[in-house]
């Protein structure tokens, strides 16, 4: 088509040569190649500079103007388009394809009438056009001209006999109409004219169904499957024909039927049963859905989204186990599908397992790069797990990535901080916990751990002070931060002031082995030493992270820091 369009507007230009000077003519007939190719790779504007100086070169010949219009109805210059395309027309009346383009053009404009007019002049220059026919019925549906669109089309249906195109057409105005018998007469033709062809008995049915005709769709459809059973879009419109009866048994069955059979398009079947995704009415309602979920999975076993589809409805019913089952076999299937893996560690977060949380992320961050909240639980998932090499890297990457995301960021700066800590390089933990401070200045977390490693340190003990202060006074029987404020004071050398936060912390808690130890250090550097043994004695007894000299402390009854 591009070949003989080439050829022709060739031609006009050579058929221009004698009526211009000859060096005119080679120049335009130059440009207008050189413009032929800028159209080509669609760089319209500089194909239009091209054409606009053959046209004035040779202002009479109307396969430019053609050009220049097409490039700019391209372009979406419509008026421009318009004035060249008529141009083309006056210059070469015979060209249907000038007339094509403006009645396209009129078209665009919504100017109808004078639309109908061009292709008027087209049908009748091409009176068995398909296209020309199509496009001027379409002219008179928009103008609601339904005889007139009717009448192309039945002038088309006598020379090229019943065809699906032209009754569809003739259907769609017969039901704009409201003319239900006459559409249903239509789509008879069809069944009449192809009766080993099923389609066409499915789209009649369908056209009674749709208009409350259920027992004549019945007919058709019971009689069709009875000779030809294997057809699944006529079981599920016969489902739906006997749902609409109320016979819910029947209807059950055909559907059944269809689920099972791989012909029925997957597509359709998952987007049947969407309307279980936001949620289940009754625990029949979630057992009816994943009956047919797993019929979809028969039928189409190597496809990872009835797998999917599967896990929603677990997930939904909370079988979270389940659904997470479902999730990564779909993943098997196919690992490309960013949504399976953040149902799974959505998952693994519910259900509090941290090994599948770091063992998931760690693929789904591999696989997503650039997704930050992978590498964000797998740092979370990584420090809790005691691996702080990896929490550092992957909460590091989450950072860079979240860059522009405060509220990730202000959840990745405490675990940061958090995990460098424990490597005791307390300079870059110290740095995390400002910037997350920065964003979120009343983060207890933060202020509690910042306060206590700042102490353990025993640098800006007055800024820990002011942290942990801030910490008893809003939480004041919370035994975790007491303990934080009363070390602090400790290590600051103000044992008096820090006795009764570690003794209050140390009733509260009743257990907890670190508190007890700290209570007796007080106690010690108040000269309170068997005070002070009895609570080593209690740490010991209690446990947990200790200090290397609980058992000196407790035998040789003086404290070893």
């Amino acid at each position: 088509m591009l070949f003989s369009l080439l050829l022709f507007l060739a031609a006009e230009v050579q058929g221009q040569k004698g009526r211009n000077k000859i060096s005119d003519q080679v120049l335009a007939e130059e440009l207008f190649v050189e413009g032929m190719k800028y159209d080509l790779l669609e760089q319209f504007k500089k194909a239009i500079e091209l054409f606009e100086k053959a046209k004035n070169l040779n202002p009479s010949n109307a396969a430019i103007y053609f050009k220049l219009a097409d490039c700019h109805a391209r372009l979406n210059q419509i008026e421009e388009a318009l004035f060249h395309a008529q141009k083309a027309l006056e210059l070469d009346p015979e060209q249907v394809i000038y007339y094509n383009l403006v009645g396209h053009l009129h078209e665009m404009k919504n100017d109808l009438p004078k639309a109908e007019k061009v292709y008027l002049k087209l049908v009748k220059k091409m009176p068995e056009s398909v296209e020309y026919n199509f496009q001027l019925a379409s002219v008179y549906s928009r103008q609601k001209k339904w005889k007139r669109a009717l009448e192309c089309f039945e002038r088309l249906e006598k020379k090229y006999g019943v065809t699906e195109d032209i009754v569809h057409k003739k259907q769609e105005i017969y039901l704009v109409q409201n003319k239900l018998e006459d559409a249903i007469r239509e789509a008879q033709k069809l069944v009449d004219a192809y009766p080993n062809e099923p389609a066409y008995q499915i789209i009649l049915a369908q056209l009674y169904a749709s208009n409350k005709k259920n027992k004549e769709a019945e007919v058709i459809l019971e009689k069709l499957l009875g000779q030809q059973s294997a057809l699944p879009e006529a079981h599920l419109l016969l489902s739906d024909v006997y749902l609409m009866q109320g016979k819910k048994v029947k209807s059950d069955q055909h559907l059944e039927i269809a689920f099972r059979n791989p012909d029925l398009v997957l597509e359709e079947k998952v987007r049947m049963m969407a309307r279980f995704l936001t949620g289940f009415k009754s625990e029949a309602e979630k057992e009816y859905a994943i009956r047919y979920a797993n019929y979809i999975l028969e039928a189409h076993p190597e496809s990872a989204t009835p797998l999917s589809l599967l896990g929603d409805f677990h997930s939904l019913g909370n079988e979270k186990e389940k659904a997470r089952q479902f999730y990564l076999r779909a993943i098997s299937k196919d690992n490309s599908k960013y949504q399976l893996w953040e149902q799974v560690v959505q998952i693994d977060l519910v259900l509090n397992e941290l090994d599948s949380l770091y063992k998931h992320t760690l693929l789904a961050s591999e696989l997503f790069p650039n997704q930050a909240v992978f590498w964000f639980y797998n740092g979370m998932s990584a420090l809790v797990k005691l691996n702080y090499d990896q929490s550092t890297k992957s909460l590091n990457q989450a950072a860079r990535l979240a860059s522009d995301n405060k509220q990730m960021l202000a959840e990745i700066y405490p675990q940061l901080g958090d995990a460098y800590a424990q490597l005791k390089e307390y300079k870059k933990a110290f740095e995390q916990y400002d910037e997350a401070l920065l964003l979120q200045a009343d983060n207890f977390h933060v202020l509690n751990n910042y306060a206590y490693y700042l102490s353990l340190e025993k640098v800006k003990l007055d800024k820990a002070r002011l942290m942990s202060q801030k910490l008893v006074d809003k939480f004041p029987e919370d035994a975790t931060y007491l303990d934080t404020h009363g070390w602090v004071l400790y290590v600051a050398g103000d044992y008096a002031a820090a006795k009764p936060y570690l003794e209050k912390a140390a009733n509260i808690s009743g257990k907890s082995g670190v508190i007890f130890e700290h209570y007796g250090d007080v106690l010690f550097k108040l000269g309170e030493v068997e005070a002070a043994v009895k609570q080593w004695q209690k740490a010991k007894e209690a446990g947990g992270e200790l200090s290397a000299f609980i058992e000196q402390k407790i035998e040789k009854k003086k404290l070893f820091e």
